[in-house]
């Protein structure tokens, strides 16, 4: 029975491969057919834009479809390669055998025939001399060339044919139209829109805007129909947008105070939605400058609320109070300098001396936007003036001595003190002081009289000036000097013969006087006796009494 077992693991041989090429055949079938159901599914929903119970159709089918493919192709055949699943036996391949072989067809039936008698009679030698006489005429026979594997050529176009398909999609850049049908039919419970004769494009690229600022939108739409008109809608509100030009839009969002959700509407065709995201910014509640002047002008703080314009005093200490929110700094900015402001929970503080003109900016920031307001403002300084001083001599009209002196001293914020410099003549090096009381006001008047109480030389000629000082501590108390006079002080000899002098002179005027009043009476009696002579007065007589009373 040797040739007997090798026609029996020949023909096992052959189920092998009958089951192998059945696989490579079921391979490129359900390569093909399957792609080509994908590719029709896909085409089906690329067009026609189904609803979702349609694509749920759709898709179901293919899934069945494509598990039918798969166990018709793939699984069956290898279930039977292996035996899993009862396949052809052994008078089924002899049948496809004989088909290719018709030489052995009969032989074949014959074998299988003794065969299967032999093993109903139990080992007939008779029979198993027949078996082993048919094996052996068989035994040269390959049946494994009953089956020709290189016949599944013609069925790769079929496979080839779909992949090729997909590749010219996806080479030529037209991917979409698989992607985007693939996408609803796998998604088929979701509402899918068919494209819009034209679409909607966003041109603010940011949309990002800070708090209270007024944000642009610009979109402009894309297709073969040109909207006359579109409607942005923004919190159920809806609101007709500008047209720039045709296709293009524009609406203003006023001072957004948070974010802002928005699509846009057009011939019945709606945007999908976005968002305007609104940055919070720094702010000021509350502004208010104090104004601490100066100790020497005795003048009160002042306060400047919601401006940082001001005119005061030179050296007045400023300083800035601000309520804020959302802020995290605030930095004082001129020409020259920066400096920061101190903070205590939402209020910032920052003091300074001011001596001269200052423009600055005041600016305000948090970790999302910087320097967002730029608050420019000018301190304009008043210098504090020198004081002034207007001295002369007593005019004769007041009959006093050459050597009084009338002086007016004044200054814009106070004076603090006066006082008279002297010195010999042509030695100035050897000037003294003398303090003169005055009213710390801003204007007094004085008299002097050289020497007055200051110590002096009898017989030396003297030069003197005043200068007054006004109360500006901070410039170390300004001074002004008025023009330079000059007086002799007398001796005692010369202070008495100028005493006899006047008293000659006093005595001399006297007698002139007495003198004058004896004419004018001689002339009163010539006036009288003319009167009386005359009844009516002549003008010339009227005219002597007139002089008369102009004496």
């Amino acid at each position: 029975m040797e040739a007997g077992n090798v026609i029996f693991q020949k023909l096992e041989a052959f189920i092998k491969k009958y089951y192998t090429n059945e696989l490579i055949r079921g391979l490129l079938f359900f390569i093909g057919l399957g792609l080509l159901y994908f590719l029709f599914t896909l085409f089906v929903e690329y067009f026609l834009w189904l609803k979702p119970m349609g694509r749920r159709f759709l898709f179901w089918t293919f899934i069945c479809i494509e598990i039918f493919l798969l166990f018709r192709f793939i699984l069956f055949p290898i279930f039977k390669l292996f035996k899993l699943q009862k396949g052809i036996d052994y008078k089924q391949a002899s049948g496809i055998i004989g088909n290719h072989f018709t030489e052995v067809r009969d032989k074949l039936t014959n074998f299988l025939q003794l065969s299967d008698a032999d093993s109903q009679q139990h080992n007939s030698e008779l029979l198993l001399a027949s078996i082993e006489q048919k094996a052996k005429t068989l035994q040269p026979i390959p049946f494994g060339n009953a089956i020709n594997l290189n016949n599944n050529k013609k069925f790769l176009p079929l496979a080839l044919f779909p992949v090729v398909v997909l590749s010219f999609f996806y080479l030529s850049g037209n991917s979409t139209i698989i992607s985007q049908s693939l996408n609803r039919v796998v998604h088929f419970n979701s509402p899918f829109l068919p494209p819009a004769p034209f679409k909607f494009i966003l041109l603010s690229t940011n949309l990002q805007t800070e708090q209270n600022k007024d944000f642009v939108l610009h979109i402009k739409t894309e297709g073969k129909v040109v909207p006359e008109n579109a409607t942005i809608f923004i919190d159920d509100e809806s609101y007709f947008m500008e047209t720039a030009k045709s296709g293009d839009f524009k609406f203003k969002v006023s001072k957004p105070a948070k974010n802002v959700l928005f699509h846009v509407e057009a011939n019945g065709i709606s945007s999908e939605d976005y968002e305007l995201k609104v940055v919070t910014v720094p702010t000021i509640s509350n502004f208010e400058m104090i104004l601490n002047f100066p100790s020497y002008l005795n003048r009160k703080a002042e306060y400047i609320k919601g401006t940082g314009n001001a005119i005061i005093p030179e050296g007045t200490r400023v300083t800035w109070i601000m309520n804020t929110q959302a802020t995290q700094n605030v930095v004082w900015k001129d020409a020259s300098s920066i400096f920061p402001f101190s903070k205590a929970e939402n209020t910032f503080s920052f003091s300074k001396y001011i001596l001269q003109n200052k423009e600055y900016q005041i600016l305000i920031s948090n970790d999302k936007v910087k320097n967002h307001e730029k608050l420019d403002y000018q301190l304009t300084i008043i210098k504090d003036q020198f004081p002034t001083i207007k001295v002369n001599a007593a005019p004769d009209s007041l009959k006093v001595e050459k050597n009084y002196v009338l002086g007016q001293i004044s200054d814009d914020y106070g004076l603090s003190k006066l006082q008279v410099v002297y010195y010999e003549r042509d030695k100035p090096q050897t000037a003294k002081r003398g303090i003169i009381v005055v009213k710390a006001s801003v204007f007094d008047q004085f008299v002097f009289t050289f020497p007055g109480n200051l110590p002096v030389e009898q017989g030396t000629s003297y030069d003197y000036y005043f200068e007054v000082f006004d109360n500006d501590a901070i410039h170390h108390f300004k001074s002004t000097k008025s023009s330079v006079f000059s007086n002799r002080v007398s001796t005692d000899e010369e202070k008495e013969d100028l005493v006899l002098k006047q008293q000659n002179d006093n005595i001399n005027s006297l007698e002139r006087s007495l003198k004058n009043q004896d004419k004018q009476i001689s002339a009163i009696e010539k006036i009288q006796k003319s009167g009386k002579e005359k009844s009516n007065l002549e003008f010339n007589d009227q005219q002597k009494v007139n002089d008369f009373i102009q004496r």
